[in-house]
């Protein structure tokens, strides 16, 4: 992101990157209502170089499918993708706050080597089941049929920590679920 905001359209204006990936990089924005309503969002938007391949392009769009299905304390809310100029962005929640890999490197830094304290990791550990247990079992609206939806990437870095105490797992990329046509495919990044 430059040193200046970059408006998309007159709903969306970026702000500056806040985390990247291997396929996307998520942005703080802005997101534009009714008069002169405006809320904090994340955007994450598919990198350019994979934007042109459709079977990257598909991953990305099956990623915003099934964020936009979840609905839970636990997770971070996804809205409908959105398509500007070609680019396909994901809307989703703004979490304040930092992930479990900086908060456990920030600790290590602080403490040496000493574990986390139990009662603080028991709280994540619980907040994190509850959320992959909806994931789990969460079925399909329209067909009531189980999405059938494992994570497949539940590293610390995809667990955030908001300043106000929630826990919320990120980052459904490489989920996979019954409902989508995309095979992940072994030893395949």
């Amino acid at each position: 992101m430059a040193d200046r905001p970059e408006k998309l359209n007159e709903r969306y204006t970026l702000w500056e990157k806040i985390a990247s990936g291997g396929m996307a990089d998520v942005y703080r924005a802005t997101e534009y209502g009714a008069k002169g309503s405006s809320k904090t969002v994340a955007l994450k938007k598919i990198l350019s170089n994979f934007s042109s391949n459709p079977e990257y392009r598909k991953m990305f769009v099956d990623e915003g499918i099934i964020g936009s299905q979840l609905t839970h304390s636990n997770i971070c809310q996804v809205n409908p993708l959105i398509e500007i100029e070609d680019n396909l962005y994901i809307p989703m929640e703004f979490i304040e706050g930092k992930n479990l890999r900086q908060v456990i490197n920030k600790y290590k830094k602080k403490e040496g080597i000493k574990p986390l304290p139990v009662p603080f990791a028991l709280y994540i550990i619980n907040e994190v089941f509850k959320g992959l247990d909806y994931a789990h079992t969460k079925v399909d609206e329209n067909s009531g049929k189980p999405l059938n939806l494992v994570h497949r990437d539940m590293s610390p870095q995809n667990i955030m920590l908001s300043y106000q105490g929630g826990v919320k797992l990120i980052d459904f990329g490489i989920a996979k679920a019954k409902i989508l046509t995309t095979e992940t495919r072994a030893g395949v990044i």
